[in-house]
């Protein structure tokens, strides 16, 4: 199909992103603190200082309270949206048994699930290295607008939603061109 290698150039983006988070979290986490005498921090371009060496308060393992978890919902629902392509990915099989497409589905998923909770532990991580010691909703907005580093991150997502909207347009478009077309065919329009 067109769109093949589309998907794959998606998944490059997001993980060219999500290594660029990761690895500005690590570097500010892992180095010294900024007046610790060694190449710290304090004199890493683009690196904001520790707030402390206990990195581990950082991490948020539920959301505070009922607004946060409302607010995060839609996130965890939309990365698991893949349900209506699963029949075209069944028919492109090459020997579409049940059991190779339920491979294909759990491999998906679980990769996908992986991804998600290493990247949310890298970017919550980060809020040791912001000011008021929080990562904002977007953890983009945590980082400086000129890290180079970052801007790459920023192309990768950019490119990841412009791929995206045809894997989200295309499906449901064709259904609905079926639908319509089973319509006329069956005399509904009389």
């Amino acid at each position: 199909t067109p769109l093949r290698h589309v998907g794959a150039a998606s998944m490059a983006a997001v993980l060219t992103l999500g290594a660029c988070v990761a690895y500005r979290s690590g570097q500010c986490n892992l180095s010294p603190p900024a007046g610790g005498g060694g190449s710290g921090s304090g004199s890493a371009p683009h690196l904001h200082p520790r707030n402390d060496d206990n990195w581990v308060d950082y991490l948020t393992y539920v959301p505070g309270s009922l607004g946060d978890f409302l607010a995060a919902f839609p996130i965890f629902v939309s990365c698991f949206i893949c349900h209506y392509n699963v029949p075209p990915v069944h028919n492109e099989l090459r020997n579409p048994t049940p059991d190779r497409a339920d491979r294909a589905v759990r491999t998906t998923v679980w990769s996908s699930t992986l991804f998600y909770l290493l990247m949310g532990f890298a970017g919550s991580m980060y809020g040791n290295c912001t000011p008021d010691g929080r990562v904002s909703g977007n953890v983009l907005l945590d980082f400086d607008e000129d890290d180079p580093l970052l801007l790459l991150g920023r192309t990768a997502l950019a490119m990841t939603v412009t791929l995206a909207f045809p894997m989200l347009v295309i499906p449901p478009r064709d259904i609905a061109l079926r639908c319509a077309a089973a319509f006329v065919a069956g005399g509904g329009g009389r």
